[in-house]
């Protein structure tokens, strides 16, 4: 209301003198109008006394012809019966009068020329003088209206540089109290490596010695809480399941409502494969964040393990719909389409996933294994490949290689990588048999039983 106010009160004066020039306009208009009736009306009675008069003259002309001769005076008597008196001292005959009579008509048709030619100019005038007169006023209100707008806007920016400012003081609390967090994590990690260094190692020492446990940094809940995260990873990345399920249940039960830590434990769960409580712990996390796309992609994996396929693919479609743009959710979606003979759509999946993250060996390996389902050897061969390129140290992707060779009856070849295989994990049992049953299918049968009985021999000895 009162910007709307101002903006009237600025306008007034502008809309006063248009309108004061338009009344005097249309009264000088007025006058001119007026003066040129009254001029025209003379000019026409002159015109009509004129006919009137020439008609008089022309009677009288005609009856002074049948006068008598001797009569002087007819001429006199003739103008005396159409003018005054006072008039006809000055005129000495007819055409006096009719000289006189159009003379005063000629004066008024020229007074009745000169108002014509003012009210055109007038009419000029005022065609000309109106727009210049409202460009003015136009280009006039047009700057206030943009000082206006550059007031509203100096505001605005004046309010945005409160408001980032605002943000920045936000933020930078913000980033002190993360900084603080680092800190303290930096802290246990450091007190975990001065009470652990032999555990931290690499080692064989390091695997088999106990793991110390941290302590929380304060008497805190989160910090309590975080000890005990901190302490289950770290069982974990032991494999010392039962210790690292204990710690994450603590956690648990200091902040129930932190969804990381369910999908922790049930993480747990699956490696351990305990697939009922892993599927409780994933079934809680998204309930306490639905938002979170890898939720549902651990709950997916989970129930694909328990051949609840169907399920399982709509956790990870759920989970694409959240984070499409994670080749993950693709590659997981893509294997249980594998697992339910749905290759086509399988395919699908997976060349998203290498798409997305085109040097992941496992995705060209997964890829390859979906080709050697559809008898595509030469394709499951080239990813196999791929994926032993980009991981040459992954003992899976030189047996995986092993299964297509055999289906390409390329015996020597499959029996080279078996050997890697092997090489690359010595525990596997499976690489061992699967080497004897290559070289049965190359038809090399002795060897085949020599190295089984070998396997025979080593599985008894462990036994001792």
């Amino acid at each position: 209301m009162e910007n709307s106010t101002n903006l009237r009160t600025r306008r007034g004066p502008s809309y006063c003198v248009m309108g004061l020039l338009i009344l005097a306009i249309v009264a000088l208009t007025g006058i001119i109008v007026w003066q040129f009736i009254r001029v025209n009306t003379v000019y026409f009675q002159g015109q009509a006394d004129l006919n009137e008069i020439k008609t008089a003259l022309s009677s009288l002309e005609q009856y002074a012809e049948t006068l008598p001769p001797s009569n002087e005076n007819h001429d006199s008597l003739k103008i005396e019966l159409i003018l005054p008196e006072e008039a006809v001292d000055n005129i000495d005959n007819t055409e006096d009068v009719i000289t006189i009579v159009q003379a005063a008509n000629s004066q008024s048709l020229a007074t009745i020329n000169n108002y014509l030619v003012i009210f055109s100019i007038l009419i000029t005038v005022v065609v000309i003088a109106i727009p210049i007169f409202n460009y003015l006023f136009i280009q006039k209100e047009q700057i206030e209206q943009l000082n206006r707008q550059y007031a509203k806007y100096d505001e605005h920016l004046i309010s945005e540089a409160k408001k980032l400012n605002e943000q920045y003081k936000e933020y930078e609390k913000h980033l002190v109290t993360e900084l603080e967090k680092v800190k303290k994590s930096i802290d246990m990690m450091q007190t975990v490596i001065s009470n652990n260094s032999n555990v931290l190692g690499l080692g064989e020492q390091g695997r088999k010695s106990e793991i110390a446990q941290i302590e929380p940094i304060s008497d805190s809940i989160t910090d309590k809480a975080y000890a005990h995260e901190i302490n289950a990873k770290m069982f974990a990345s032991k494999k010392q399941f039962d210790q690292a399920i204990k710690e994450i249940s603590e956690a648990i039960e200091l902040i129930p409502s932190n969804a990381k830590y369910y999908d922790f434990r049930s993480l747990i769960y699956h490696n351990t494969s305990k697939y009922p409580q892993a599927l409780a712990d994933a079934t809680i996390a998204i309930e306490l964040d639905p938002n979170s796309a890898r939720y549902y992609d651990s709950r997916g994996v989970t129930l694909h393990q328990m051949e609840r396929y169907e399920e399982a693919i709509e956790d990870e479609k759920k989970a694409i719909e959240r984070d499409p743009n994670n080749a993950q959710y693709y590659d997981s979606r893509g294997v249980t389409l594998h697992e339910m003979k749905r290759y086509e759509e399988a395919l699908v999946d997976k060349n998203r996933a290498i798409e997305l993250d085109p040097n992941n060996a496992n995705y060209y390996c997964s890829r390859g294994v979906t080709f050697h389902e559809m008898k595509r050897y030469e394709e499951a061969l080239a990813d196999k490949n791929k994926a032993i390129k980009l991981s040459p140290t992954n003992a899976e992707y030189y047996y995986s290689r092993v299964i297509t060779l055999c289906k390409m009856k390329r015996y020597n070849e499959a029996l080279q990588d078996n050997k890697k295989a092997i090489e690359l994990d010595v525990n596997d049992p499976d690489y061992r048999a699967y080497l004897a049953f290559i070289l049965f299918l190359s038809k090399k049968y002795t060897d085949s039983l020599n190295y089984i009985e070998s396997i025979d021999n080593s599985f008894e000895s462990s036994l001792v």
